[in-house]
Parts: C-alpha cells; structure tokens; sequence
C-alpha cells in the first residue's frame, strides 16, 4: 500500500468512526463484503477513487481535468475541494 493512498483512506476511516458504526479499514480487511448495505459499498468505492487521486498526487501526476458519473461525481466534486468528506 502506498502511503498517501492509506493516509486517504485511513483519514476517511476515522471520520466513518466518529459519525457512525462502521469501520472502512475493518470492512476492507474482512474476507466476505456480501454482508455489506449499498451505503457502504458506496463508501468504499469513494474511499478507493479518491485515494486513487492522491496516489496519483504522490507521483507528481496532475490530471488536466477530472470527470465523474453518478459516484465518480462525488468523488470528483470532494477532490477539487467543492465537497468536505462530511457533504460526500
């Protein structure tokens, strides 16, 4: 794992912890996501997108432009700083 991709995540995962029951890191290490609710599965993905970004950040790779649909938009919209974690 890439440091400031498990800063991201880890950064997310203590906001998840502090505003409801739920754990991301916790999900992510377990062996079945079957069990998960469509909220979660959200979470996830919007925790790997926008880690993603900042992985891409730690090797001085800057996109020109960043386009999103239906999830991809939020994670888009909190990457250019339009959305704080807590609005996503």
């Amino acid at each position: 794992v890439y440091p400031s991709a498990a800063a991201h995540i880890a950064k997310i995962d203590d906001w998840l912890k502090s505003n409801t029951s739920w754990s991301l890191l916790k999900a992510l290490e377990a062996d079945k996501i079957s069990d998960w609710s469509l909220a979660q599965l959200n979470t996830a993905i919007f925790a790997i997108q926008s880690s993603l970004y900042q992985l891409l950040k730690e090797w001085s790779l800057k996109p020109e432009s960043i386009i999103g649909y239906s999830l991809g938009e939020v994670a888009g919209a909190y990457i250019l700083g339009a959305l704080s974690l807590s609005e996503c």
